[in-house]
């Protein structure tokens, strides 16, 4: 894979950024303070900057947004079965022995 492909959208974003309108003219920003999320806090620097980066990498590469929720319903769909396989095979035995144990050791 060439460096232009991974670096060429994120080119293209910290051009759109450049070009951007001011916050002020922004419709976002002036609509945040009455969004739940916002609550009036003060940002350092490290923050600004990792929000700047995300919305670059979104800028960059809009097509990956819509598929975040994909990715977390796959996820969930292969870490359950995972789960299930486990508990099943290993810790849930375990338990029901113990039980038996705890009920004959009880009934002595």
């Amino acid at each position: 894979m060439s460096s232009a492909r991974l670096f060429r959208p994120l080119a293209r974003a910290v051009e759109r950024q450049a070009f951007a309108a001011p916050s002020t003219v922004r419709t976002a920003a002036k609509v945040a303070p009455f969004t739940p999320s916002y609550n009036g806090q003060k940002f350092t620097v490290a923050e600004k900057a990792g929000a700047k980066m995300q919305t670059m990498l979104y800028a960059g590469m809009p097509q990956l947004v819509p598929f975040y929720w994909v990715n977390e319903t796959t996820f969930a769909f292969a870490i359950i079965p995972t789960f299930v396989y486990f508990l099943s095979k290993y810790f849930l035995p375990q338990d029901v022995r113990r039980m038996c144990a705890r009920l004959f050791i009880s009934k002595l």
